[in-house]
């Protein structure tokens, strides 16, 4: 952030736009929006966010919600490292937004500046088709993501069968020995809570014991071999999901190039619609942009002012390249070029401004200001040296098309001298 930006509070600006974004990426992008110096970008971008604020102003929303941050699961996918589960399924929220939003884009059967970035999206419903298929949870892989693991959960099914089935005879058993005839799991075996005095009577693992030693949790001998054999399938099934997790990925690397496109595209889109939300919330409207130096403000405000704020409106025609404001302390001079450059610094980065409809802005090469106590501490500059600073560098740098703001020049100077000058 330029110290310019942070005069004019256009830093401020852009983290309230951020605000209306949803995915990391277009959050950034928001964050990272300056001011630029070509007249058909500028154009494109105000066109681009016209379209979206007239959809929003027509009921016609773009979804961009419950969009992840898959950066680092597409450098994985890039380098074929296997995904995880939830990795997956991401890459399927991404297409799943492709989707749906291409599909309503498609609906509205008209033609308009964005066509560029819905028409490109790729949906790759085959991809997500086998995502899905592999993937049934969070937390789960589909039995029959493979013929192996199919075969290895029906025997550790058995197994547990098996397992259920003798614990329960046990309960019967040793009704009178335990403190509740209940099955519980301790330290991933199963167990039975049994009363501390019988421990040395029952055949099998102490797993645990209850915080009063009243109970302790014994793994039956009848059923130690029977887990053992269900820990060796769960070390087999662990490797065989790796195994079906390392060839979707191989398999999905052949779409990398379209998800990353997806993902840039839904990013995109996703900053502009978050201009267009900001815009529409605050009343902002398109402003035009004039090559020649011409200003025509109308009822413009500060964006971060909102109450007690008198709506300023001011032409300046390209004859008139001098406007000097005078007036009483605390008349609002200083508010009133600070709203001048801020608006002009929206504008110029592809926002609309908050102020009528049909004012116009000029494509200024660049924006000076001199504002404020620019006391340097650390330079040992003096407040009237600081000021000198900035106004001998907007002599040197500026051109006939730059927009100079000065607010009180030679301010911070003795009176005497400050009088001569």
């Amino acid at each position: 952030m330029n110290r310019i930006e942070e005069k004019l509070s256009f830093d401020k600006v852009k983290q309230q736009l951020s605000e209306f974004a949803v995915s990391f990426n277009a959050k950034n992008m928001c964050l990272n929006i300056h001011k630029m110096a070509d007249f058909d970008k500028i154009s494109t971008e105000l066109d681009f966010l016209d379209t979206a604020f007239f959809l929003l102003e027509n009921n016609t929303d773009f979804s961009f919600y419950d969009f992840p941050d898959i950066n680092d699961t597409v450098n994985k996918l890039e380098k074929i490292i296997p995904l995880t589960i939830i990795e997956f399924l991401n890459i399927s929220k991404i297409l799943e937004l492709s989707k749906n939003n291409s599909d309503k884009y498609l609906s509205m059967n008209k033609k308009t500046s964005l066509d560029q970035f819905f028409l490109s999206l790729n949906p790759l419903s085959n991809v997500n088709n086998t995502i899905k298929k592999i993937i049934i949870s969070e937390t789960e892989i589909a039995n029959n993501a493979s013929p192996t693991l199919s075969e290895l959960r029906i025997k550790k099914s058995k197994l547990f069968d098996k397992i259920n089935s003798t614990l329960n005879i046990l309960l019967t058993k040793y009704k009178d020995k335990l403190q509740e005839p209940v099955i519980t799991m301790k330290n991933n075996r199963y167990c039975l809570p049994f009363k501390s005095e019988y421990r040395s009577r029952i055949r099998g693992v102490v797993q645990d014991a209850s915080n009063s030693n009243f109970t302790v949790f014994i793994e039956p001998m009848e059923i130690i071999e029977l887990s053992n054999e269900i820990s060796n399938i769960t070390i087999l099934e662990n490797e065989e999901i790796y195994k079906i997790l390392l060839d979707l990925t191989k398999r999905i690397n052949n779409y990398v190039v379209d998800i990353k496109k997806d993902i840039y595209i839904l990013d995109t889109l996703d900053f502009i619609f978050a201009k267009a939300k900001y815009a529409r919330k605050n009343k902002h409207t398109k402003p035009t942009i004039s090559k020649d130096k011409y200003i025509n403000l109308k009822n413009a405000k500060h964006p971060l002012i909102s109450e007690n704020f008198i709506p300023l409106s001011v032409e300046l025609k390209n004859d008139k390249n001098i406007l000097i404001i005078t007036g009483p302390n605390t008349g609002g001079k200083t508010v009133f070029l600070k709203t001048l450059g801020l608006i002009h610094l929206m504008g110029l980065s592809g926002l609309f401004i908050p102020a009528d409809e049909n004012s116009t802005i000029s494509n200024f090469d660049n924006i000076y200001i001199d504002i404020g106590d620019e006391q340097s501490i650390e330079q040992n500059l003096s407040t009237f040296s600081a000021h000198m600073k900035n106004i001998i560098n907007i002599i040197k740098n500026a051109t006939e098309n730059s927009l100079c703001i000065i607010d009180e020049i030679c301010t911070g100077t003795d009176p005497i001298e400050g009088a001569k000058l």
